[in-house]
């Protein structure tokens, strides 16, 4: 099922997704591990929303970065969101391994398993985020926000 699909009633909220591109870079070696960072903010909850998220080498270069106002929802949509564009994003671009960073402690236990989702509105993006860390060897944790100063950066709205 794809992403419109499953998350139906946010892209409705969010008619900008319809036409987002995941961008293909050549930038990736399928043998190089990665270090991805993530964060989503909201102006109002709900309000407006933005998600960011960076792709670094092991050498901390900057290989990919993104981050853009994407219409209304949830801080923790936002979250989810950025998450999911962080997978999506290595994914099409060859990634096989990434150790994953973001600053929601809600977001990282959820998609760990340790803690179960239970706002309806999240299910959907907890169960593509899992899928996607199902098609990798990606790792997720918690870092401070003072750690994740370059996606909170991307995601300001």
């Amino acid at each position: 099922m794809i992403l419109a699909e499953k998350l139906s009633d946010f892209y409705r909220r969010n008619s900008k997704l319809q036409n987002l591109e995941i961008e293909q870079v050549d930038k990736f070696s399928k043998t190089e591990k990665y270090f991805g960072y993530f964060d989503g903010a909201s102006s109002g909850n709900p309000g407006k929303i933005g998600v960011g998220f960076a792709i670094l080498n092991s050498s901390d270069e900057v290989i990919y970065q993104r981050g853009e106002v994407i219409g209304t929802g949830t801080n923790n949509e936002a979250e989810y969101f950025a998450l999911i564009l962080l997978l999506e994003t290595a994914l099409k671009n060859g990634v096989e391994k990434m150790e994953i960073f973001g600053d929601s402690k809600l977001v990282v236990e959820q998609v760990s398993g340790r803690w179960k989702v239970k706002a309806e509105n999240l299910k959907p993006f907890s169960e593509i985020a899992k899928d996607r860390f199902k098609k990798g060897n990606f790792s997720i944790s918690w870092i401070r926000r003072d750690k994740n100063t370059l996606a909170d950066s991307l995601s300001k709205v």
